[in-house]
């Protein structure tokens, strides 16, 4: 009788025990679900130091003159352009002035080797970044040139002028290294439609070229036949191996258009050029049938 006795008050002390774990286990769960959610608030709300976000817009900022005023060397006049351009092949040189609207804007003289858009093509953005831990507003506006280089060489730029309240601010200059343009076929430049083609339906095209350097690419003539919906998006894959101790770069970049055809029949797209390596590549005509 004793020792029955015994048993049942050490099994009721063995549950006492039990309940008092799980008890202090579902205090502790609770303490890590609540810093858990916690953290993942301030993760929702975090914005990265020095993260920039920017929207682009052909409408004119509203004016900045009514909000702090904006330190003078916040003020940026910047040039950009590719740095390799083939001769006869048009691009873009752009002249972005950061922080506020010029009263004027002049660009520099431009070398005999270039032919050059009489008036830029002006675009207009604003945009947030963070800083130090501080947020601020940014405008741009750029001043956008269409370029067509005569001859080969390395050629400058000039730099461009704004003035803003009275004050010159002068833009950096560019050097731009010119090719001749010889076409090369020591690299595949592959033009292919990736879909079957109907009347009203989406299609992919593609120009794939075996380098992962490619640079400058241009379509010159599209069919009135297909609206370019989206493109080019450009993708890159590159690899470095080693060939008898020799690194090699491998690779390819492809730009994509989604296309919708708009009327039926049969449809040339012009042959696509793309630079790498100092070189010129000119892609496969492509012939496309639509079907009705």
């Amino acid at each position: 009788m004793e020792e029955r006795e015994f048993d049942e008050y050490e099994y009721e002390e063995r549950k006492k025990e039990q309940g008092t774990i799980i008890l202090i286990l579902l205090l502790v769960l609770t303490a890590v679900v609540a810093v858990v959610y916690l953290f993942s608030e301030k993760e929702e709300s975090y914005i990265p130091k020095d993260a920039e976000s920017y929207t682009e817009s052909n409408e004119a900022p509203s004016s900045l003159s009514s909000e702090a005023a904006i330190p003078d060397e916040s003020i940026q006049l910047v040039a950009s352009a590719l740095e390799r351009v083939v001769v006869g092949m048009p691009f873009e040189v752009t002249f972005t002035l950061k922080n506020y609207e010029a009263d004027t804007f002049q660009a520099g003289n431009w070398d005999e080797a270039f032919n050059v858009s009489s008036q830029p093509r002006v675009q207009r953005g604003s945009g947030t970044s963070m800083q130090n831990g501080q947020l601020t507003k940014f405008t741009t506006t750029n001043y956008v040139y269409v370029v067509v280089p005569k001859k080969e060489g390395t050629f400058t730029i000039a730099p461009a002028k704004a003035t803003v309240n009275g004050k010159e601010y002068v833009s950096n200059a560019l050097a731009v290294s010119v090719f001749s343009g010889g076409q090369s076929n020591d690299k595949k430049f592959v033009a292919a439609v990736l879909d079957k083609v109907f009347v009203g339906k989406q299609i992919r095209v593609t120009f794939s070229l075996d380098s992962p350097d490619a640079d400058n690419f241009q379509v010159p003539d599209w069919s009135d036949a297909f609206e370019i919906l989206v493109g080019p998006s450009v993708s890159r894959q590159k690899t470095v191996t080693s060939i008898k101790g020799q690194p090699v770069v491998m690779g390819s970049t492809t730009y994509t258009y989604i296309l919708k055809p708009k009327v039926a029949g049969t449809f040339t797209i012009s042959p696509a050029k793309v630079m790498a390596d100092g070189k010129l590549y000119e892609s496969n005509p492509l012939t496309i049938p639509v079907l009705p």
